[in-house]
């Protein structure tokens, strides 16, 4: 798995944990977990009730590219204060397949405060699904007359004040050679060398990479035709038209760069070496992870994979330094154990209970919203102004200034109005407790088979899980009092032997 460290360092708490003691806790959770670092963001002197922090939407803008799988912090508050700021932001991450992983906290302080969060974070993600929707669809009537929708246009391309396509010679130069070295036996390899060595760069100005050069290669515009996807891929990543059976597609929408000869000797020769036997293992989705424990020394357990396809979960202590003899455990059994365990928690009672506190929870926090009751308080002010405005004039007093002030009390009344919506809109407004019910009450119907409902529920409601050589589990959630001790007898029955 590869992750990322966020390390932040508030200017207005003197005794608060420094950046390096932050970032070498994550380093050793990492290690931990079996985790590479491929990088590092710090944002020093920096407060978390904001997300305008420069490493932080670095960070952000990095995962929007598959850049990797998880995020790591000292600690959740390091992340974000905001608990909306933090719903949103971790909605996209989700979208882009990251997760949030938090180096300290086995056992959250607050946890009906998780399940708050992942609430605002499916009210964050249906809103930012709506917006999209709305977007796509002004898109859609743009489409169907092959104008361009947005964004950089494609390598080779530019766009006329028309918003229709015409070919940029020089960039299209650089398009026919790509095409025509691949067409001629030439490797990715041997032509990002010569790209290179030529400077050519990608429509970012970037130097070419195999990402890029494949992306180029299938992009049915470079024939002339225009393409547009009718849906949007949940990761956040770029759809392949190719591949999508509802995307519009209209012959001769765009000029051809490419003949279709070349092209089609270009699409033979990429289906012929897809076709040879792949050499790298598939990738596994290990649901515990940073959420499983070994029961014998207290260290995390990590997900493994061998050779011949088994995925199991192992002691990071026993892996680094073999100090611990915990036995491994089949990842299907553990996590079908967790997932039947957890959804048949919650009965009506648990549910109502659950649903009592996250709401009283929900109306604390945005009691103490500053910005809510600013808001609120500056709409009460302007009303009392309005109304006396309004009985000066019905009294008569009708002047150049009373009709000011009150144009001018109107329009701020609008203004304040607007961001009393926009503020709802992003869940600063309570959550009632019968929407907390409704929430819970839908995991019942999730597919325990489907990956994304398997995530739903391991991320929503199960803060940790510890692993006993009898096979006892003791699973704690995120609620208080609502942890549960059971006994899986398969973990006994199917344990791998040491790899």
């Amino acid at each position: 798995m590869r992750g990322v460290i966020y390390a932040r360092y508030s200017c207005d708490r003197q005794k608060e944990t420094s950046v390096e003691d932050q970032i070498r806790d994550c380093q050793a959770f990492a290690l931990a977990n079996d985790i590479d670092v491929i990088d590092t963001y710090i944002d020093r002197a920096q407060s978390g009730r904001s997300d305008d922090r420069i490493a932080f939407q670095q960070m952000l803008t990095a995962s929007d590219r598959g850049a990797f799988d998880c995020v790591i912090v000292w600690k959740l508050d390091r992340f974000a204060r905001n608990r909306y700021d933090s719903a949103i932001n971790k909605a996209r991450l989700k979208r882009n397949g990251v997760r949030v992983l938090s180096a300290m906290e086995r056992i959250s302080d607050n946890p009906e405060g998780v399940l708050l969060e992942s609430l605002l974070e499916g009210i964050a993600e249906y809103y930012s699904l709506d917006l999209r929707e709305k977007t796509y669809r002004g898109m859609m009537g743009r489409a169907l007359q092959c104008k361009h929708t947005g964004g950089k246009p494609a390598l080779g391309y530019k766009v006329n004040a028309d918003k229709n396509y015409e070919i940029d010679e020089a960039g299209a130069q650089i398009v026919r050679l790509i095409f025509d070295l691949y067409a001629n036996g030439k490797s990715y390899r041997e032509i990002l060398h010569i790209l290179n060595e030529r400077g050519a760069k990608t429509t970012s100005g970037r130097p070419f990479g195999t990402n890029s050069l494949h992306d180029l290669l299938i992009n049915e515009k470079y024939i002339g035709v225009y393409t547009f996807s009718r849906t949007h891929r949940k990761d956040g990543g770029r759809n392949n038209h190719a591949s999508d059976p509802e995307a519009i597609r209209i012959a001769g929408g765009v000029p051809a760069i490419v003949s279709q000869d070349v092209w089609n000797t270009v699409q033979e020769r990429m289906a012929e070496n897809k076709r040879a036997p792949a050499r790298s293992k598939a990738k596994v989705d290990y649901l515990l992870t940073g959420k499983i424990f070994c029961g014998k020394c207290g260290g995390a357990m990590v997900g493994m994979s061998t050779c011949s396809g088994y995925a199991y979960y192992e002691c990071s202590t026993r892996k680094r330094t073999k100090q611990c003899d915990k036995k491994s455990i089949r990842k299907e059994v553990i996590e079908n154990t967790i997932l039947r365990c957890t959804v048949s928690l919650l009965t009506d009672s648990v549910i109502d209970d659950i649903a009592e506190v996250v709401a009283a929870l929900s109306r604390k926090e945005c009691s103490e919203n500053a910005e809510l009751q600013s808001v609120e308080h500056a709409l009460s002010d302007v009303e009392k102004r309005i109304e006396n405005i309004a009985s000066a004039i019905a009294q008569g007093i009708i002047t150049p200034t009373t009709k000011h002030m009150l144009e001018q009390a109107e329009n701020e009344r609008a203004q304040l109005l607007h961001r009393k919506s926009e503020l709802q809109s992003i869940g600063v407004y309570p959550i009632t407790k019968e929407q907390v019910i409704f929430w819970l009450e839908s995991f019942r119907n999730l597919d325990i088979d489907s990956i994304e409902d398997q995530h739903t529920i391991i991320d929503s409601l199960v803060n940790s899980v510890t692993v006993f050589e009898d096979g006892t589990l003791h699973i704690i959630y995120n609620s208080q009092g609502k942890n549960r001790t059971t006994k899986c007898l398969d973990l006994q029955r199917t344990g791998l032997p040491a790899p």
